[in-house]
């Protein structure tokens, strides 16, 4: 008989300073109890008896429900507090994580493993936090709680998140009791999973009951609901990040038995005062009924609004960070060279020019010219903040112009431009399309295979750098390793240079991206940087590349400032110089001769 097992992870109280939390406790309980009403077996990981959760119990939990091949489903519950370390870098935090760094699960790298744990249908809760490191957490490690191992199934992984990547999640203890203390997100989870709204359920002719909780459905009701309450609660915006891609047969999160028929609209509803109370809005229900909302009943019109009006805001925030993306440049004769321009900081001039840049300011921005045009160079460049010398990781591109944008963390956007490259776009319109890209990214909504012929011929036809980097990090979050392979390919085939990133994410080596692109690509382009990722995210991946320097990586990833682009806080000489190899191009046995095109 197959198994399913559900690991829950419940840290009320990390210490060093860390809030307590005591919605935790709330959350575990009633996950629990949801997960064995659906024949789960529950493994509870938590500090509520005293004793910490730390890193060696929960990878046990895990290793050992994955022992064996009759596991067909793995659910991981975690409520606690969480950081970001970069933008899809993602920290769960453990007992006593300030004085041990390692106390802490790497998300990132755990879902990596998760998708080759041979489970059939494996899914991640989190309601944390995804907010900035603090000074104090900077140097957090983080751990795995997967095993390395590659089964013979196709793993579907579902992940649900409380809020987006640099936000905070919430709590409401109702008239200051701790005992009654609820997550906003675990409260909508928990009434999504219970199958309480219907937006979140779908029926299923033929299937072990009539209807199932899919994780669409999920999706779609946790993406109004956890906005409405957060709303009516707090008075806040807090944005779930939901990322579904099981099927919804036969990995469905919760089978539910048939609806009770919906009492005629003059009949009042009769809600009972047995278990938690209903959440959210069904858009199918006649106007003017209510529905409980924890907080108060509150009528259909008024919800509406409130969404819309949530959705407004999300819309404008966007609207902002793509207008900040697409700043002036005044960049004069430097638009015809390769390099880097800076905007929103000062680059510290001379501390370029001791690692050997050509560096210089023109138009009121600071600039780094690449020296060798016909090859991909690795670029590190110092940037002044308020916050002290930061160094930005990115890459000189034959035939390129970048622009990075600097925000008070680090680097939030590269834009990268042709210069000799071919382009089926003109200048502003590919401006245009990067920037809403990126913007779109930043908020987890930007989608590469959306029918807009702007975007597609960027992407798939001049082979954008940048929209080619936040297309592979979003087919690998929604797990469409083809796609991720498939853009690799597409860079291979044309001869033009690869980012690291895209190694990792395809999970192959130089020599095994040659053979998937065929003999045309040899020999094949140089990487981008040798030795790192261009984005935050893809820090996560490098432990597990045994054909990168690991040590230097590791050692590098705990410098890493919260931005989505990777930007180090401080680089000790000898990493400073292993990380820029003296600005040489990158990785010689992987280059090609003259510019992209």
């Amino acid at each position: 008989m197959s198994r399913r097992v559900a690991v829950l992870i419940g840290v009320s109280a990390a210490g060093g300073g860390l809030a307590p939390l005591p919605g935790v406790v709330n959350g575990i309980a009633e996950f629990a109890a949801w997960a064995r009403s659906q024949e789960f077996d529950v493994v509870e990981v938590t500090d509520f008896d005293g004793a910490p959760v730390h890193t060696d119990r929960v990878y046990g939990a895990v290793a050992r429900a994955v022992r064996g091949d009759d596991l067909e489903r793995l659910f991981v519950y975690f409520a606690g507090h969480g950081v970001t370390l970069g933008q899809g870098l993602d920290l769960w935090l453990l007992n006593n994580v300030h004085d041990n760094p390692n106390q802490a699960i790497n998300v990132s790298l755990s879902a990596r493993h998760a998708k080759r744990c041979g489970v059939p249908h494996v899914a991640f809760f989190a309601d944390a936090c995804r907010s900035p490191a603090g000074r104090q957490l900077l140097d957090l490690g983080g751990i795995s709680i997967f095993p390395q191992r590659r089964g013979a199934t196709n793993t579907q992984l579902d992940q649900f998140y409380a809020t987006t990547s640099g936000d905070p999640s919430f709590e409401k203890a109702p008239d200051g009791v701790a005992e009654s203390a609820f997550g906003i997100f675990t409260r909508c989870l928990m009434a999504g999973l219970r199958g309480e709204d219907d937006r979140a359920v779908a029926e299923v002719p033929g299937g072990k009951m009539p209807r199932a909780v899919l994780a669409r459905s999920l999706r779609s009701y946790l993406d109004q609901s956890v906005r409405l309450l957060a709303d009516e609660q707090i008075g806040v915006d807090q944005t779930p990040e939901c990322i579904p891609v099981s099927d919804w047969q036969p990995h469905v999160l919760a089978w539910l038995p048939a609806a009770a028929p919906l009492p005629p609209p003059d009949v009042p509803l009769d809600l009972g005062s047995a278990g938690p109370p209903m959440l959210g809005f069904r858009f199918g229900r006649p106007p003017g009924t209510l529905e409980s909302v924890p907080g108060g009943d509150v009528g259909f019109g008024d919800q509406r609004a409130r969404l819309v009006r949530l959705q407004q805001r999300a819309a404008g925030t966007v609207g902002q960070l793509a207008a900040r993306y697409g700043a002036s440049l005044g960049r004069g004769r430097f638009e015809t060279a390769t390099g880097l321009t800076v905007i929103g900081a000062e680059v510290d001039l001379q501390a370029a020019r001791d690692i050997g840049a050509d560096a210089f300011v023109e138009g009121g921005h600071g600039h780094v010219r690449g020296r060798d045009t016909r090859h991909t160079q690795v670029a590190l460049v110092p940037l002044l903040l308020p916050a002290g010398l930061r160094w930005a990781g990115a890459a000189i591109l034959p035939g390129y112009t970048g622009t990075l944008t600097v925000d008070e963390d680090g680097v939030e956007h590269i834009e990268y431009l042709p210069t000799t490259a071919p382009s089926s776009l003109s200048t502003e319109q590919l401006r245009d399309v990067i920037r809403w890209a990126a913007a779109g990214a930043r908020l987890g909504t930007f989608d590469p295979d959306v029918d807009d012929p702007l975007l597609q011929a960027a992407l798939h036809r001049d082979h954008n750098p940048t929209l080619t980097l936040l297309s592979a990090y979003h087919y690998d979050r929604i797990g469409a390793v083809d796609a991720v392979e498939d853009l690799l390919i597409q860079l291979l085939r044309a001869r033009r240079s690869v980012p690291l990133d895209l190694l990792l994410l395809a999970d192959v080596t130089p020599d095994q991206a040659r053979r998937l692109a065929g003999s045309s690509a040899d020999p094949g382009p140089a990487l981008v940087a040798p030795l790192f990722p261009l984005r935050a995210a893809g820090w996560a991946l490098v432990e597990a590349a045994d054909w990168l320097p690991v040590d230097q990586l590791v050692e590098a990833r705990r410098q890493l400032a919260p931005s989505p682009w990777t930007t180090f806080r401080e680089l000790p000489a000898q990493l400073l110089d292993a990380l820029a190899g003296h600005l040489a191009p990158a990785h010689r046995s992987f280059t090609h001769e003259g510019s992209p095109g």
